[in-house]
């Protein structure tokens, strides 16, 4: 079964002392599970015969599917934050808020990105206006950094996604940033 699955499924035998088999707690043993959700331990278990040809019909199907991810989550930006550095090769999607109201608005408009963009190299954020430097200000509420290339795209909220999406298909980022992100905090 190892050789028949290699690179696609991880067999790993049972060991009653490591943490993953507690969390996981088969009902019955001998069991074979699919880990659904690394991060939740939700699993499903196999209830046929234990002969090659239908367990290996199982894994296969299992085998297929790709497993879930965490959910993402909008992020708020700090000095002390490593978020978002010059080693990071995702997209930073940044909103610049204010007050109270305008960082309430910029998670809202993020909401629907965090499902959309689940699988993509984009993650989220926030940043207080009043803890970073004046020059690092963009004349816009959203950017797109992509910090790695030193690079990014001013948009405005309403065609935040659009412009996402055109740069994920491949249009590169057009302006370079005036001073690394991690730079810019007060």
């Amino acid at each position: 079964m190892t050789q028949l699955f290699k690179d696609r499924i991880l067999l790993l035998e049972e060991d009653l002392d490591d943490k993953l088999t507690d969390n996981l707690q088969a009902p019955k043993r001998p069991a074979v599970v699919f880990l659904k959700n690394l991060h939740t331990y939700e699993m499903e278990e196999y209830d046929g015969a234990m002969e090659r040809t239908s367990l290996s019909l199982w894994l296969q199907d299992r085998g297929s599917r790709k497993m879930a991810t965490p959910e993402k989550t909008v992020t708020r930006l700090t000095k002390g934050k490593p978020d978002c550095s010059r080693s990071d090769n995702n997209y930073c999607v940044v909103g610049f808020f204010k007050d109270q109201r305008e960082r309430v608005e910029l998670e809202r408009l993020f909401q629907p990105g965090l499902s959309r963009y689940k699988d993509e190299p984009v993650n989220f954020y926030l940043i207080d206006t009043a803890a970073i430097r004046p020059d690092c200000k963009p004349e816009t509420q959203t950017a797109i950094y992509r910090t790695k290339r030193n690079r990014l795209a001013l948009a405005e909220p309403a065609g935040l996604f659009d412009k996402l999406d055109a740069l994920l298909g491949g249009m590169p980022l057009p302006e370079p940033m005036p001073r690394p992100l991690a730079d810019c905090f007060i």
